[in-house]
Order: structure tokens, then C-alpha cells, then sequence
């Protein structure tokens, strides 16, 4: 069996984890999580692994460069341009030469019994196979799997952030597949999703694609919450406890130089990284994960949480339920709860990607930055605010000749109705209807089992000169979009690439944006993507003003 790592994708929820180090290198109980990965792989006697990368590849080969994984046999794919994660698979094609290649997603952690999988894959003669579970209440998924009474899959449905309660069984991003199913795609260079796309695409082609349904430990690290979760659960389970040093006491791991005072409470698990000190009086109550070169200073108190390394806990602090930075340095007789503290200044870009449910206030930092950190992108937000309305009503005023006019002409040329409405997505996957003057032909028949959809004479000019959007300024009024973002889009429209769907949903759209007045008219999806989420993660007063004055000549030009 071969095993393709999926390490490279969209990161949002854990981009401020993941600044410097890809996600494989994230920090699990003191340890990469890609070092419990391959511990699994390994006790199933999987060697040949081949990891799709997008970024940081140098860092992540560096640190498999080592004895330990020298048993294993690697290989790396970069995508150049966003592919997707059936795009991917389909461009590593010529190294699966196993019938049997199993497929991770590089945020999963797993201790599946890969021969039962296997097996029941074998039984059912799929050729694709996704792992999924039934929904518990810790974990959140955006995806439903549907599934026959026989066990195939009947659809993967994407769920928008308001419609996540009702599921089925929700799928753990991990595949077996024979590698035949991709040939199918051996001569297409565009974007394509596991599943979404891929396995609609081998549905329609009458290809077998069941679902294994497990209640074994595996875990997707997509949120805050989750990471916080798995660091727990791999504590509790007492997962590769070899990787944590001596177990002092019950529940305790502590690895060399590590000083205890005999008068420090510690209550496991606990894993405790090397050389940190842990004074007189101190307090520690299981789960919790503390890196190495870490000081809790006397009386302290840490519960529930992760401590990354080199972190100072000054006397009397107290710290639970929290995840705390690197180099991080709590106050003398400070209280916090619930919140994630890091040492890093943050742009509005990183902001924009904090989860929905991390309010700015729970984010904390050293004071020489915390107040400016907090309200950053809350001043942001209501400076553009107070730019879309005012530019909304110039707009509005300056252009309201051209306004009446334009709904003169699509009343000459084909009557009523004057504008239409279509039902998007704003911001955080918020529906709205947009308004557009009417370009196409609406013509109903008894005889006509659907409408007639044909393109008005006026309705050519209105789509070359971009008017139709003309009224969709009041969509910008009405706070359902802003003057610059994505694109705004209905659903379907994003069911391709999840990942791109959850980065543009962070943002108000647009009624224009950084991918509509780049490159050409016409562009490729995997730039559509690009130009989307470069604009998202480097959001700023700036780029809007450059995209705003770059529109009007970009309109002139297309239409020349």
C-alpha cells in the first residue's frame, strides 16, 4: 500500500498557527504532527509516501531528513498553481503504482485499523472509498456525505456556516482509491475537488465509491478548537507516549532537564517539554501540553491548556482553557480564560481569518500591542463601512442619469421586468439577493416546459459595459456587500474548492475586486482562486483604493 499526504490546501482557521511552519509541522503534545502520522503509517506497513505540497516544501524536507524516517520512502509534488485535491492525486498519477493507495488530508491524526479498511474495500470491489463518521457534537463539519442503504455514496453536499447541523455522516479526509479511477482524468489541467467533484464526476460515470463508516480515533484539525481538542485527546489516550520522555508519575511525562519543585501540584496528563522549571506552589490540572524552556514562576496556575515553547508564567498568574504562543510572557497575578495569546503582530488579512467564533477580544497580546491589535479590524471595518456608504450615494447621485436611462432602455427593448434578483452569499455565508438590470430574455409558455433564456439587444451592451451591476449599490447600502471584495457567488458556484468558498466568505463582496481588474478578461479558475485569496489576506485601505481606481480604466479598456 502506498499512502499520498495531502499537505498542502487553503489554510483559514489555523493560518496564526501556521505563519511560519506548514501544517504537517504543527505542534501536537510537544511533538509535528506529521510525527504521529507516520507512526501510524508505519505500524501498518505503509513506506511509500508521496506528499502534495504548496508551500514551505524545503522546511518540511529538512525535517524528514532524519534517521528516524529513514525506513520510509518519500516524494514530493508542489503544486505551482492551485489544483485541488483530486487535481493533485490525478498530477502524482505516474508514482501509485499500489492497487491500494490510501489518501490523508495533512490535517488528520488518526489510529485506524487500515487493514479493515482495506478489506472492506476489497469487499464492496470500490474503487474509491472515503472515511467517514457519525456526527457528534464536538466536531463541526461544512460537509455531509449521503449514503446508500448498500453503503455507496449517494452525494457530498457542502454546507454553508448556517445550514452545519443536520448531517448524515460527515466525512474524517481520509480516502483508499485504486489509482485506476484517476486516468479518467489523466487529460484535465483544471481545478478539481476530492469531493465535490471528483466523486460526482465517478457517479456519473457508474464508477463504484463507497463509504466506511468508523467509530475509531481519527480527528481533522480544521479549527482553534480543534487543535486544542486533539492535543487532548492524544494526551488521554496515552497515544506515542515514546515521544514524550520518562513518565514521572501517574499521567505525568517530562522530558530531560526538566525541574519540578516537590511542592508543585501537578495533576496528569501532563506532558512537559525539556528544560523547563516549575517553581514552589505551582498548580498544573491535566490535560495540558507545556513546551520546552518554559518557566512557571511560584504560585501559578495552568489548566486545560497548551503552552507552546519558551512561555513565562510570572506568580500568581492563572491560565485555563487556553492555547498560549511561543515566547509568550504572562503578567504576575494575571487571569485569563478561554483565549489565545501570541506574541506576533497580526494584519487584517490574518484577522479576517480568525474563526467566527474567536472574538477579537479573546485574542490577546502584550500590552505594547494589545489595545491597537484589538480594535485594528474593528476600525477597519467601520472606516470601509463609512467608505462604501459614501461612495454608494456619490455613485448613486452621479450616476442616477445613467441609472434611469439604462432602465429606460431595457423597457423599450424588452419591457418588464426592469431588474432581477438572484440569491448569493455574504459575508460568512449569509444569504442575499443582489439586484442586476435584466439582460436576458424572460419569455413564458404553456407550451414551454421552462423559461426562455435569450440575451436582449440591450442586454449585450449592459454586460460589455458591466451597467447591469448598476443597482447592485444598493445592495452596498444595504451592508449586504461593499464596494471592493470577491466576486459574490450563489453556493453551487463554490462547491468546487471548499477552501476557496471559506476564505472569500470571510469578506463582504464586491461590486468589484482584485480579480476583475487583473490580467485579461478571461482567466482561469486557479488565478480566480489566487487573485481571491491574495485579496483576503492582504485586505487593506490601500489595495481597495488601488482597485477602485484601477475599475474604471479596466471597463474603458475591456470594452474598447
Amino acid at each position: 500500500m502506498q499512502a499520498v499526504i495531502l499537505a498542502g490546501g487553503l489554510e483559514t482557521n489555523l493560518s496564526i498557527l501556521t505563519r511560519r511552519y506548514p501544517k504537517a509541522l504543527l505542534n501536537i503534545a510537544n511533538q509535528p504532527l506529521i510525527d504521529y502520522v507516520l507512526s501510524h503509517l508505519r505500524q501498518w506497513e505503509v513506506k511509500d509516501v508521496i506528499f502534495c505540497v504548496n508551500k514551505n516544501t524545503s522546511v518540511l524536507k529538512d525535517y524528514l531528513d532524519q534517521p528516524a524516517f529513514r525506513d520510509f520512502a518519500f516524494r514530493f509534488y508542489k503544486e505551482d498553481v492551485p489544483r485541488g485535491t483530486a487535481g493533485a492525486l490525478v498530477d502524482v498519477r505516474k508514482w501509485l503504482t499500489d492497487d491500494h493507495v490510501l489518501v490523508l488530508n495533512g490535517n488528520v491524526i488518526s489510529q485506524m485499523d487500515i487493514s479493515t479498511l482495506a478489506h472492506y474495500h476489497d469487499l464492496k470491489k470500490s474503487y474509491f472509498t472515503i472515511v467517514t463518521s457519525y456526527p457528534v457534537r464536538e466536531r463541526k463539519s461544512s460537509e455531509e456525505v449521503l449514503i446508500n442503504t448498500d453503503g455507496s455514496v449517494k452525494a457530498v453536499i457542502g454546507k454553508t456556516y448556517e445550514t452545519q447541523s443536520t448531517f448524515t455522516t460527515i466525512p474524517h479526509g481520509i480516502y483508499l482509491l485504486n489509482p485506476k479511477v484517476l486516468d479518467i482524468f489523466s487529460k484535465y489541467k483544471g481545478y478539481l475537488d476530492l469531493k465535490e467533484q471528483f466523486i460526482a464526476a465517478l457517479k456519473n460515470k457508474n464508477v463504484p465509491v463507497y463509504s466506511y463508516i468508523s467509530s475509531e480515533f481519527a480527528r481533522g484539525i480544521e479549527t482553534l478548537e480543534d487543535y486544542l481538542r486533539v492535543n487532548f485527546d492524544v494526551l488521554s489516550q496515552n497515544w506515542m507516549t515514546h515521544f514524550w520522555g520518562s513518565e514521572i508519575k501517574e499521567q505525568v511525562w517530562a522530558g530531560r532537564g526538566v525541574r519540578i519543585d516537590p511542592e508543585a501540584e501537578i495533576i496528569g496528563p501532563v506532558v512537559i517539554g525539556e528544560y523547563t522549571t516549575i517553581e514552589k506552589g505551582v498548580r498544573i490540572i491535566g490535560p495540558a501540553v507545556i513546551g520546552q524552556n518554559c518557566h512557571f514562576a511560584e504560585g501559578s496556575f495552568l489548566r486545560e491548556s497548551v503552552v507552546w515553547d519558551n512561555s513565562v508564567f510570572r506568580g500568581r498568574s492563572h491560565v485555563e482553557y487556553s492555547l498560549i504562543g511561543e515566547s509568550f510572557s504572562i503578567r504576575e497575578r494575571s487571569f485569563f480564560s478561554r483565549q489565545v495569546m501570541l506574541d506576533v503582530p497580526l494584519e487584517i488579512g490574518e484577522l479576517n481569518l480568525l474563526p467566527r467564533n474567536l472574538k477579537i477580544d479573546s485574542l490577546w497580546m502584550p500590552e505594547s500591542r494589545s489595545i491597537f491589535e484589538h480594535f485594528k479590524l474593528g476600525f477597519f471595518k467601520k472606516i470601509k463601512r463609512s467608505i462604501d456608504i459614501a461612495g454608494a450615494v456619490f455613485l448613486l447621485t452621479f450616476l442616477l442619469p445613467v441609472f434611469l436611462l439604462t432602465a429606460l432602455a431595457v423597457l423599450i427593448d424588452s419591457g418588464r421586468p426592469l431588474l432581477v434578483k438572484k440569491k448569493l452569499l455574504g459575508l460568512w455565508g449569509k444569504p442575499f439577493f443582489a439586484w442586476k438590470f435584466r439582460s436576458l430574455v424572460q419569455k413564458e409558455s404553456s407550451r414551454l416546459p421552462k423559461k426562455d433564456y435569450r440575451m436582449t439587444r440591450i442586454g449585450r451592451l449592459l454586460l460589455a459595459t458591466g451597467l447591469d451591476e448598476l443597482p447592485q449599490l444598493l445592495n452596498v447600502l444595504k451592508g449586504d456587500m461593499s464596494l471592493v471584495g470577491p466576486r459574490p457567488l450563489a453556493m453551487h458556484e463554490m462547491r468546487f474548492s471548499p477552501g476557496w468558498r471559506d476564505v472569500r466568505l470571510r469578506v463582504k463582496p464586491g461590486i468589484t475586486g482584485l480579480w476583475q481588474v487583473s490580467g485579461e478578461n478571461q482567466f482561469s479558475f486557479h488565478e480566480w482562486i489566487r487573485n481571491d485569496i491574495y485579496y483576503v489576506r492582504n485586505q487593506s485601505l490601500m489595495l481597495d483604493f488601488k482597485i477602485l481606481l484601477k475599475t474604471p480604466f479596466k471597463v474603458l479598456k475591456g470594452h474598447e
